[in-house]
């Protein structure tokens, strides 16, 4: 699904936002149709010495324009990726992503100081004369940044291209000298030959070399790596991705809304995980599968029992520090369908037949996630939908699911009888307005 695209005012406004605020902001890229339509990331380039207070400036101006700050991850130790949401009068979410530089790095090497390139930008002006309130590079310069991210991402379409080519001819000469800083005159010349006929057919097979030149240019450097340090451990320490546990009966629809949820929230993050009950811990095992007669066996002995949590414990810390936690490192929404806590509910599912405190004092051990669904549909419905269990279980469930949610830091009851676009709308408003509380506690 393509993330619904962001109100071209909120970006005129963040652009007026920065200029007030002292942080001149240089668009790089395919800018002609900037703020109206935004395709993609906004890339920016802004003088290194803002970079540090970007997401206090960005934050305060969210708070001051309806927006949410949901995201902002510390790329490289001069750069910032920061996800705006804001919901439209359909109730739906919509992004708006800004890359923000201060050098452009490549493995830790800085490429270009953007402080240097800044002192040659010009006002972006429109088709009837007026500023457009952002500023572009000159195009000898606007060319090799953006041909150095293309480099590194390994990647070129056509507008892309095309763009690239236009800037080119604006100043072949100065884009000529400018590449030579990089690569030796074999590889200059072609780049140059194809970017003025606008033909990259030879060019982009040959991004893979011109990377590693790069790579080799950059390498070696001790100073480069302890830069990155404060960077990694804050980004350890405090991890970007988000784990929500949704809970319910059968019949519930928790499937549904994870399925329809991932797509809505995925904007804010990298990647999204899903799971069933509990995380393997061996990348590719295969998830707990579905139940469909959940008390159809006899609970288990006192032993069996109680060894039974000694295995849960072990499969959740396990899982938790070798498939969750790394998979929050890396900026990712991850979503469980059912967690260990359901087996205090439903003990009759799991063949629990031990002793009770200890299965709550294990749970209260557990890894727990940052936030906490119960879609809550009365016993009816769900009886109308599934009968798997005696309705008279499935009333005692329901009581007893909405009494443990509601007794949770970061716990939610969402009404789950409404349409499921509703229902979808509203646990993705609870999941952004978490991200932004984030992000006021980690940078207001």
């Amino acid at each position: 699904m393509t993330p619904r695209e962001a109100d071209p005012e909120l970006a005129r406004r963040l652009f007026d936002c920065l200029e007030a605020q002292g942080v001149r902001a240089c668009a790089l890229g395919v800018t002609e149709a900037l703020p109206e339509r935004i395709g993609g990331d906004l890339d920016l380039l802004v003088d290194p010495a803002q970079v540090r207070r970007l997401p206090r400036v960005v934050l305060a101006f969210a708070r001051h324009n309806g927006a949410q700050l949901v995201q902002a991850l510390w790329q490289q130790r001069t750069s910032w990726y920061i996800v705006l949401a804001a919901f439209g009068s359909d109730g739906w979410p919509r992004f708006l992503f800004c890359d923000f530089y201060g050098t452009y790095l490549h493995d830790g090497q800085p490429l270009l100081r953007c402080r240097e390139l800044l002192t040659g930008a010009r006002p972006a002006i429109d088709d009837d004369g007026y500023a457009k309130g952002f500023f572009t590079l000159a195009p000898a310069d606007e060319f090799l940044c953006y041909f150095l991210k293309k480099v590194a991402k390994n990647a070129l379409n056509g507008e892309q291209g095309r763009h690239l080519s236009a800037v080119f001819r604006e100043d072949p000469k100065g884009a000529a000298a400018r590449l030579r800083r990089y690569w030796p005159a074999p590889e200059v010349e072609m780049i140059a030959r194809g970017a003025d006929s606008g033909d990259w057919s030879e060019i982009a097979p040959a991004f893979g070399r011109l990377k590693a030149a790069l790579r080799r240019r950059g390498s070696g450097s001790v100073a480069a790596g302890i830069g990155e340090l404060p960077r990694i451990v804050a980004r350890l320490l405090r991890p970007s991705g988000l784990w929500i546990v949704v809970l319910g009966p059968d019949g519930s629809g928790k499937s549904t809304l994870i399925d329809r949820l991932l797509p809505e929230v995925a904007p804010a993050f990298r990647q999204t995980r899903m799971f069933h009950l509990r995380p393997g811990t061996v990348p590719g095992t295969t998830p707990a599968g579905m139940i469909d007669d959940p008390h159809g066996l006899p609970p288990r002995g006192l032993a069996a029992s109680v060894a039974k949590l000694g295995y849960y414990f072990s499969l959740y810390v396990v899982g938790y520090w070798l498939r969750v936690w790394p998979a929050l490192v890396r900026s990712t929404f991850v979503a469980f369908d059912r967690y260990y806590h359901d087996m205090l509910v439903d003990h009759y599912r799991y063949r629990f037949d031990g002793p009770h405190w200890l299965a709550r004092l294990v749970g209260a051990v557990l890894p727990r996630p940052d936030l906490w669904i119960l879609l809550d549909v009365p016993p009816e419905v769900i009886w109308s939908r599934k009968r798997e269990v005696p309705l008279p279980e499935l009333e005692r469930q329901c009581r007893a699911y909405r009494e443990f949610v509601r007794g949770l830091p970061g716990g939610h009851v969402v009404d789950g009888s409404r349409g499921t676009d509703e229902v979808v709308r509203s646990v993705a408003r609870i999941v952004l307005d978490h991200m932004a509380d984030r992000s006021a506690r980690r940078f207001g």
